[in-house]
């Protein structure tokens, strides 16, 4: 035998999707864990895709280190003590963090894109995306890749301006599911191809040259729900900007054409209110004006719309 066949060989067990590989991944750890740490009482499939995570992520580490410190023809290799060693970790005080609740989130992304494919709504004619020999101009494919390859910082920011919330630990915080980040988040990256990350870690496109529709995976089925969770987020010390910018946040399932925004305060008016107020002097008004510099009317809409205006 080789010195490299000490190291490389094939592995017999074959998968259709990343998915798959993940779940396999997991049994395996969970595995390991159960000889290796039978102490640990916690241990379900959440805890070992977390685990799973942090030993991707060591693993992605030292191959960058490697490369950027040594000659590329060397051999980088990780041991299976070092595998079991990061394995053996504790991890579960993670799980009671805000972080770990935006891993759940990207963790929904991960799983829906892998079955993305064959989902019979698209028209994927591949059953994984690596294998496409349309990938590198698939908007889906470029905007993933580059989600994947972001800091886990960079990561938790788009999170959360995806769901447009900061979870609490300890609660149920009703985070979108593969089924919505399928249909709304995944469809539309794949439809509508100026919609992708910009610099302020938000999903976005413009049209027109100056209405910016932005893309939110809030799940909640009615306006006042949206309100409630907006105002909350707006009252702690979160960057307000992101919604100053935009002109129209991409929802699930919520269309409003008025949604007056200013400042903490977030109103729903009708048309005909809106009309009312535009001409109204007061110093009620006024003061609204002198509390916000950039007071203005966002739109809400869902899926469908958005598809008829930007694809």
């Amino acid at each position: 035998m080789s010195e490299d066949e000490a190291y490389l060989c094939e592995y017999k067990e074959k998968y259709d999707n990343t998915k798959e590989i993940r779940a396999k991944a997991y049994n395996i750890i969970s595995e390991i864990l159960k000889i290796q740490c039978p102490h640990y009482t916690f241990v379900d499939v959440d805890y070992t895709a977390l685990v799973y995570d942090n030993l991707f992520l060591c693993m992605k580490e030292k191959i960058t280190d490697f490369y950027i410190e040594k000659n590329r023809s060397g051999k980088c290799i990780f041991t299976f003590d070092e595998i079991l060693r990061q394995i053996e970790i504790d991890y579960h005080e993670k799980i009671d963090t805000v972080a770990y609740q935006y891993f759940q989130v990207l963790r929904s992304i991960r799983d829906a894109y892998a079955e993305y494919p064959s989902e019979p709504w698209n028209n994927c004619a591949e059953s994984n995306c690596r294998d496409c020999a349309d990938s590198d101009v698939c908007n889906l494919f470029k905007q993933v890749s580059i989600l994947n390859g972001k800091s886990e910082t960079d990561k938790n920011r788009i999170i959360h301006n995806l769901i447009l919330k900061t979870p609490q630990v300890g609660k149920n915080n009703n985070l979108p599911q593969d089924s919505l980040v399928s249909h709304l988040f995944l469809n539309l990256l794949d439809e509508i191809e100026t919609l992708g990350l910009v610099r302020n870690d938000a999903y976005e496109t413009i049209k027109d040259g100056n209405r910016t529709y932005r893309l939110t995976l809030d799940s909640s089925y009615d306006i006042d729900e949206f309100q409630k969770n907006l105002r909350e987020e707006l009252e702690k010390e979160t960057d307000r900007s992101l919604l100053y910018e935009c002109d129209v946040l991409i929802t699930d399932r919520l269309c409003e054409e008025n949604l007056f925004f200013n400042g903490g305060d977030v109103n729903v008016l009708t048309g005909n209110e809106l009309s009312e107020i535009s001409g109204i002097t007061s110093s009620t008004v006024e003061k609204m004006k002198k509390d916000c510099n950039r007071p203005k009317i966002i739109r809400l809409i869902d899926r469908k719309t958005a598809l008829g205006e930007l694809k």
